[in-house]
C-alpha cells in the first residue's frame, strides 16, 4: 500500500508534519462530512477539504455562494500525495461514506 507520506505527484514525500496535522483534524470532530465538494457553503468538508483547509485556510474564496478553493493561487492539495493515495481518500469519502475516522485510519496504517 502507498502511504501519503512515501511520495506526491511531482516526487519527494508528503510532509510529514502536514500528514500529522491531516490525521488529527480528521479525528477531531473540528469538521462535519460532506460528500461531492471540497466544502460546503454550511462549512461541511471532504476529507481532502480538511487537508485544504489545514494546510492554507487563506485560499478559501466565497462565490455565488459556494466556497473555492484556488488551485492557481494556491497549491491543488492532491499534489501533496500520490495519485493513489488522494484517488482512494476521494473514494472513501464520497463514494463509500466512510467516516474521517475510518480516513485517517487508512492514512495512518
Amino acid at each position: 500500500m502507498v502511504l501519503a507520506g512515501e511520495r506526491r505527484l511531482g516526487g519527494g514525500p508528503m510532509n510529514k508534519e502536514l500528514k500529522a496535522k491531516w490525521i488529527e483534524a480528521l479525528r477531531s470532530n473540528k469538521y462535519t462530512q460532506c460528500q461531492g465538494r471540497l466544502r460546503t457553503k454550511d462549512n461541511e468538508f471532504c476529507a481532502l477539504g480538511v487537508l485544504a483547509d489545514i494546510y492554507d485556510n487563506t485560499q478559501w474564496a466565497l462565490k455565488n455562494k459556494s466556497w473555492h478553493y484556488s488551485y492557481y493561487g494556491g497549491t491543488d492539495v492532491r499534489k501533496l500525495m500520490t495519485p493513489h493515495v488522494w484517488a482512494n481518500v476521494m473514494y472513501m469519502n464520497d463514494d463509500l461514506g466512510k467516516s474521517f475516522s475510518d480516513i485517517a485510519d487508512y492514512l495512518d496504517a
